[in-house]
């Protein structure tokens, strides 16, 4: 509301004392949730902070679909490659703490890796090191079995390399399974205690961890297939997946995790700044994402039945975990939505939900409105079949009727009055009133 109100001010400079941020729409996010849920497309746990501050939590479906077990805020999820983000923290620590060095080769560790002598850090970070990617077929007769580090690294070894490197960006899962040895090696500890004492311990984050070995009770989820009928998906061994995608958390985690991060509580600025050395959408374990013209840093992560997304939006310190275990679609339409509707924008409902026609009636209010006074051009559009009113550099408001012609500015004490022969829309607010003239 800042940006739309400031506008306003140019004509209403009264109001100053009246001006408030913009609150999340919870009950919006329950709905678009609970349909999902009941549409059979989704189910999982999102939650939101603003500020450094969790605000929103909520959470779907079920952990155990053949035992009938509920999922809660505090099941936890395989996050996939959010996981890297997490090994990119430790690598960077491993620097701050003059173990290895960014531009450092690999022959240092692993001499028989194709091209060690010019293979660095900052190429394993930034998916530029030209190592094979072990995809999903490659492993498909094995994957539940556990594998060990000579195991891996032989594999690595005969794949070979597809090209120089530095030559190119490919996402490559193998990166940072060598990360992980690298890791292990330069700190002398487990990757699992490396994870608890640089980032989980510190930060209090109690249902993060990585483990070889499963542990009895911890409420840990399956993942699914979501067709006519649910289908339990078997669980890749964590020995595969290592430090590019076998950590677990929640939601909740996730936020302290990112905020904690780009509050500076986990890295130094040089090293956060060496994070965020982006070519195209990615960095070092970092990737950049827009929504509603919003630029976000975070990591998706997918595996097994397991999909994920987390994003931290600085502009306004805003960020969004989304953790799932079962969906139909794509999670990236359910995270975009998630940002939007927590930017205010309004969404149908799904497809189990009775549709609503379009209001033809709400076709002559829309066109381009020009304010002499404000110097100030709105575009009054239909979506989701409601009125909205865009607004340069602010999210869009969303425009209630409230009798012919009147529709109520949703969450101001606003209204704006349409006079369609005379091609005016007069916006009032708290006894001010300003004319806008359609233009042709």
């Amino acid at each position: 509301m800042k940006v739309f109100k400031k506008f306003l001010c140019f004509s209403f400079l009264c109001l100053s004392a009246f001006l408030c941020a913009q609150e999340i729409d919870f009950t919006s996010l329950d709905l678009y949730l609970d349909d999902l849920e009941a549409s059979g497309k989704f189910m999982g746990s999102v939650a939101i902070s603003k500020e450094g501050q969790q605000v929103y939590q909520k959470t779907v479906g079920y952990a155990d679909v053949e035992n009938n077990v509920r999922a809660t805020d505090e099941s936890r999820y395989r996050i996939g490659s959010i996981s890297k983000m997490f090994t990119a923290v430790l690598v960077f620590k491993a620097i701050e703490q003059k173990r290895i060095g960014l531009h450092q080769t690999v022959d240092h560790f692993f001499p028989a890796v194709p091209n060690s002598k010019r293979l660095t850090i900052f190429h394993l970070l930034a998916h530029r090191s030209g190592l094979y990617n072990f995809k999903e077929e490659d492993i498909a007769g094995w994957y539940t079995k556990p594998k060990t580090e000579k195991e891996l690294m032989d594999m690595m070894i005969r794949a070979g390399s597809s090209f120089e490197p530095g030559e190119k960006m490919e996402y490559n899962n193998s990166n940072y399974v060598l990360l992980t040895f690298i890791l292990e090696k330069v700190f002398g500890d487990s990757y699992s205690d490396l994870l608890e004492k640089y980032v989980t311990a510190p930060l209090g984050m109690k249902n993060t961890y990585f483990e070889l070995h499963s542990i009895p009770n911890i409420k840990e989820v399956k993942s699914y297939k979501m067709t006519n009928q649910m289908k339990a998906l078997p669980s890749t061994h964590a020995s595969i997946l290592l430090g590019t995608g076998g950590v677990v958390s929640t939601s909740g985690d996730l936020l302290v995790f990112i905020n904690s991060l780009f509050e500076g509580k986990l890295l130094s600025g040089k090293s956060m700044e060496d994070m965020k050395t982006f070519m195209g959408s990615r960095g070092l374990g970092l990737v950049k994402r827009v929504v509603n013209s919003r630029v976000g840093f975070g990591h998706e992560g997918r595996v097994d039945g397991f999909n994920s997304y987390l994003f931290y939006f600085p502009e306004n310190r805003m960020a969004v975990a989304v953790n799932s275990n079962g969906i139909r679609g794509k999670i990236s339409d359910v995270f975009n939505d998630i940002v939007s509707i927590a930017d205010g924008e309004e969404f149908l409902l799904t497809e189990n939900k009775e549709k609503k026609e379009v209001d033809l009636n709400l076709s002559p209010y829309v066109g381009s409105y020009f304010s002499r006074d404000l110097k100030l051009r709105i575009e009054i559009v239909i979506r989701n079949n409601r009125l909205q009113a865009l607004v340069p550099g602010s999210r869009p408001y969303i425009l209630d009727g409230a009798g012919e012609g009147k529709f109520t500015v949703r969450g101001e004490k606003a209204f704006v009055m349409f006079d369609l022969e005379r091609g005016t829309a007069v916006l009032s607010m708290i006894g001010e009133t300003n004319v806008f003239i359609r233009e042709k």
